[in-house]
């Protein structure tokens, strides 16, 4: 199918493949009225209503800097095409790949983002279903020094509804709550708090908790579990007290977002201490920035617990 086609029939002018998937493609793109942003394709046979009814559920919420923003949509003749956000920097795999080793302080900020982004979504009463590196996004608005994480891709995104049974699992297989591999399936909220455990997890170390070679394998490995060990490299207590509270393997116990925010990881005497200079510096030309007229300043920018430095992710 000729993408490129079907964005030229309205007026985008496809500048760059960003990626290219089974049932579509998304490019980076620009139209004379509203200038540069990201335009995904997907076929009109593939396409889940669920994506646009989450971009509608989210609807102002999605002025949280770290959910990707969705602008409108168009169907064209052969496929839908969304204009949304460009991200900048890639995904979160940039780490992975790289095996970079974050400043506590950046790490603590990365992961404050990615749970507030989670926070808004999850009021929106969605449920995620595909929560990975690879769908977390990276974002540096020009001339800032900032980095924002951009949570996207809500092709499985939906109304959560602890009530009903399911009777089948949407996702990535190592990133997927071990009640996933249960019966009755009863997706929750909870299974993006664990998606976001594994994320955490494998940043750190660069592999996953658990990853088997399919689904079926990685069900029996997961019901011979009661819990994720905690690795020799995990240092600090209270990042692991954290994650394990994410990795949980009881639903009903595992943290939300809301409660991981309060953590000690991020509200201790110890975690505050730990705010770089650089942090505190991107915070207050931010807040020096808004006062000056920037209307894409959010209160996150002012805040430096929030603040992930450009400078600590560049290779």
């Amino acid at each position: 199918m000729d993408y490129e086609d079907e964005l030229r029939r309205y007026m985008i002018v496809p500048l760059r493949l960003l990626g290219q998937g089974a049932f579509g493609s998304v490019y980076y793109g620009f139209k004379q009225e509203t200038g540069f942003f990201a335009t995904k394709l997907i076929q009109k046979s593939k396409f889940d209503q669920m994506e646009l009814d989450a971009a509608v559920e989210l609807g102002d919420l999605s002025k949280c800097p770290f959910i990707l923003k969705y602008y409108s949509r168009a169907i064209g003749m052969r496929c839908v095409i969304f204009p949304m956000e460009y991200a900048n920097l890639g995904t979160l795999n940039i780490f992975v790949k790289n095996k970079m080793q974050l400043p506590s302080s950046t790490l603590r900020a990365l992961i404050k983002q990615i749970l507030e982004g989670m926070r808004v979504f999850h009021e929106a009463q969605l449920v995620h279903r595909d929560i990975k590196c690879d769908n977390i996004l990276l974002n540096s608005p020009p001339g800032s020094g900032r980095v924002h994480v951009k949570i996207t891709d809500l092709g499985f995104a939906k109304k959560e509804d602890p009530m009903k049974e399911e009777n089948s699992v949407a996702g990535t297989t190592p990133y997927l709550a071990p009640e996933l591999f249960k019966t009755p399936l009863i997706i929750t909220q909870k299974v993006d708090i664990y998606a976001i455990g594994v994320t955490i997890y494998r940043i750190l170390m660069n592999r996953y908790p658990v990853n088997e070679s399919n689904f079926k394998e990685q069900g029996k490995k997961m019901n011979t579990l009661k819990c994720i060990e905690r690795p020799i490299k995990i240092k600090e207590d209270i990042l692991w007290n954290l994650i394990s509270q994410i990795l949980e393997f009881d639903p009903d116990k595992r943290i939300t977002a809301t409660e991981a925010l309060q953590h000690p990881y991020f509200t201790s005497p110890e975690s505050i201490a730990d705010i770089s200079k650089e942090q505190q510096d991107l915070a207050q030309l931010a807040a020096v920035a808004k006062l000056d007229g920037d209307s894409d300043i959010t209160e996150f920018d002012k805040d430096p617990t929030f603040i992930v430095a450009e400078s600590e992710i560049i290779i």
